[in-house]
């Protein structure tokens, strides 16, 4: 009895690394990782249109993590123009509107899922396409053609890194881990992650 009691105690103390990797799923279907605590929230995007408003709940029709959602407007949600990155006024937005919205991966369970949003880019970008991107990391690089400097910057899902030169923003070498920033540009590359060079860069105000 003694020696299947030690064993079955080995067991148990052997599985508790593996309980613990699969700790902080919650009955309501969404999981959070214990490891995920100390890092940012991913932030996802649909473009498409307004279909609906009803106050601070915005519905988006289109294409992207989901290709319906309706996003919860918050006090630090940034809602800005596509043209050139100007406020916009939530009392402003129309169905019919051209939209870009991201949000957090945290979304209810309904249909269309309700998420928290992060950034609503309204209209058309002038200036190729325009980008909603969380700074995760920063590199000050050298242009020996120049003898000057540009930034590079990697967004916070780092699948996409940007090369911002001072004619894209001025202030590219005062550009921080941790800013959210406007990014607008005509090429993508196809690689992994993917590459471009920054027409122009806003970056935005601390929410």
């Amino acid at each position: 009895m003694g020696k299947k009691l030690l064993f079955a105690l080995m067991m148990l103390i052997g599985l508790l690394p593996v309980s613990g990797a699969f700790a902080g799923v919650n009955s309501g279907g969404l999981t959070v990782s214990t490891d995920y605590v100390a890092k940012k929230e991913a932030v996802h995007c649909t473009r498409g249109e307004i279909t609906a408003v009803n106050g601070s709940l915005i519905t988006v029709s289109g294409t992207g993590y989901y290709d319906e959602v309706t996003v919860l407007l918050r006090s630090r949600t940034y809602v800005v123009k596509a043209e050139d990155g100007s406020k916009l006024e939530k009392s402003e937005l129309q169905v019919g509107d051209s939209v870009a919205a991201y949000y957090g991966e945290k979304a209810s369970r309904s249909l269309p899922p309700q998420v928290q949003g992060v950034a609503l880019i309204v209209g058309e970008a002038k200036l190729g396409h325009c980008f909603f991107f969380p700074v995760a990391k920063v590199k000050t690089e050298k242009d020996k053609a120049s003898k000057g400097s540009y930034a590079v910057i990697t967004n916070q899902s780092g699948d996409l890194i940007a090369t911002v030169t001072e004619f894209a923003c001025a202030a590219y070498d005062e550009i921080e881990v941790g800013d959210n920033v406007l990014l607008w540009c005509d090429l993508i590359s196809l690689s992994l992650p993917a590459r471009t060079n920054a027409s122009k860069v806003v970056v935005l105000p601390d929410k």
